[in-house]
């Protein structure tokens, strides 16, 4: 067990250091997106780039899951996986010509070139990284991010600041990047030793696709949850109003470079333990820990959040600034309880999974349907919230059938209700948000120090995770 914890931290070290150093890359290309683009040009350049994230898991029947989680349980040898997927990919890749064709032809899209163009590189970059990861190559998948982030930076300059190729320069910088991160992968991780097109490997591909195939209409779900209401928005306003939404949606960058980190690490971990006799003591012990310092960190990146602000968003992006705090609080939610999510993937429940996302759609969608028209970009981020807080209710209620995780609530919604404080101050008083932030922030950081320090101490010893209470004897966390 405390095994299992000193390979999370580690795991979190790694993919920190490369997940914090690509979104901080990402972070400063901002101001360039902000000065080189309109809103306009950049609302239809990022909408481009979020229909090939609704199309690759389609495409790919989110195999990628599959390729990471039967490398982990050693079901099948790693040249069986590697080659089901390569074929895969192939078949793929024939499937969204003929079907990126026909949208050419029928719906006279703009973009359809670029829309392949980036929907199949981003599949390859992502199958290639789920591999690295399943084999256990954390620094390679951790470094591939940073090669990924310096690609996007130089690419980005090349086409937009010196060839000011607009729309379209930003689109081929997307896609060049995940395709040198792709050939990265392939020579440091020496992935082209394990394809062997020899191999038999219709029943290792069959049951990976049974596994996966639940994952479709999940990663669909997450698509819609994240993506449709920037579509409803252009419904109903304009790609001006999309592109200040999107780039507002950029800030909670901030917020996802943790909650990638640290569920790439989860999710691997969790899958790991899953067959070890105390797995639901572990969970659950990690998960308290989890939350803590998700709390913590997010309460401060919220309390700096102006400052981040009149750094990234330049010229006519800076009015969508009063949208920011509820942005974050979005994202720090769905960052800590993306922890429920890793447990359908370890335990082999992705069906299960399946409901709370189509809860969260149509909520979603609902919401933004009614919302937006009377209210344009606040609609769409307070139906974001909403559909966020529908999702984590049915999760935890519906992870008890099959992993008993004992949390301390008691001790965690005090910490939620200071994040929402937080919120409302930053949300209603912007620029004197400061003074209430700092002081919101510092009595959060004295309640999870007073309660929870003796938990992290023990998690960074040891592994051996307890609390201890003031003046009173250490108890374990989920005692």
């Amino acid at each position: 067990m405390n095994q299992g914890a000193k390979q999370l931290i580690k795991d979190i070290f790694v993919f920190s250091m490369g997940t914090v150093m690509t979104k901080l890359i990402q972070f400063l290309l901002m101001p360039l997106y902000t000065s080189s683009l309109t809103t306009e040009a950049y609302g239809a350049a990022e909408l481009v780039n979020n229909l090939a994230e609704f199309f690759y898991p389609i495409l790919t029947l989110s195999a990628f899951e599959a390729v990471l989680r039967f490398l982990v349980g050693k079901e099948y040898g790693e040249k069986t996986i590697a080659t089901a997927g390569l074929k895969l990919m192939i078949l793929s890749a024939g499937g969204g010509i003929v079907l990126f064709s026909i949208i050419d032809l029928i719906g006279n899209y703009p973009y359809t070139t670029q829309l392949f163009w980036i929907t199949y590189t981003y599949a390859l970059k992502t199958m290639l990284s789920f591999f690295v990861r399943g084999k256990g190559y954390s620094k390679l998948f951790a470094s591939s991010g940073i090669i990924n982030a310096i690609c996007l930076a130089g690419f980005s300059i090349l086409f937009l600041v010196i060839a000011d190729f607009g729309t379209n320069g930003y689109l081929y910088a997307i896609g060049l990047s995940y395709l040198c991160t792709s050939v990265y992968l392939i020579a440091a991780g020496k992935i082209y030793r394990d394809i062997d097109l020899r191999i038999r490997c219709r029943p290792a591909l069959a049951e990976m696709l049974r596994f996966s195939a639940p994952l479709i209409l999940y990663n669909i779900g997450y698509w819609l949850i994240n993506m449709s209401g920037r579509y409803v928005l252009l419904l109903f306003t304009s790609y001006s109003v999309v592109g200040m939404y999107i780039a507002v949606m950029k800030i909670s960058s901030v917020i996802n470079m943790f909650q990638q980190a640290l569920y790439a690490a989860l999710q691997l971990n969790n899958s790991r333990m899953f067959s070890h006799k105390e797995r639901e003591k572990y969970y659950s012990d990690i998960f308290n820990a989890y939350a803590v310092i998700a709390l913590t960190a997010g309460g401060w990146i919220l309390c700096f959040s102006p400052i981040l602000v009149k750094f990234t968003l330049k010229n006519e992006f800076y009015a969508g600034h009063v949208y920011i705090p509820v942005v974050l609080l979005t994202a720090l939610m769905e960052c800590i309880f993306s922890f429920y999510k890793t447990l359908y993937t370890a335990c082999k429940k992705t069906r299960r999974a399946l409901p709370s996302m189509v809860i969260g759609t149509l909520v979603n969608l609902l919401l933004c349907m009614i919302f937006v028209p009377m209210f344009e970009i606040w609609g769409v981020v307070l139906a974001s919230l909403i559909s966020t807080l529908f999702q984590i209710i049915y999760r935890i209620w519906d992870v008890r059938h099959f992993v008993r995780m004992k949390v301390c609530w008691v001790r965690l919604i005090p910490g939620f209700v200071g994040i929402g404080v937080q919120t409302v101050l930053l949300t209603t008083s912007w620029n004197q948000t400061i003074l209430p932030a700092v002081i919101a922030i510092c009595l959060t950081v004295y309640f999870f120090f007073a309660y929870f320090r003796g938990l992290l101490q023990s998690l960074i010893k040891s592994g051996a995770l307890h609390v201890r209470r003031p003046g009173k004897q250490n108890i374990k966390i989920n005692g």
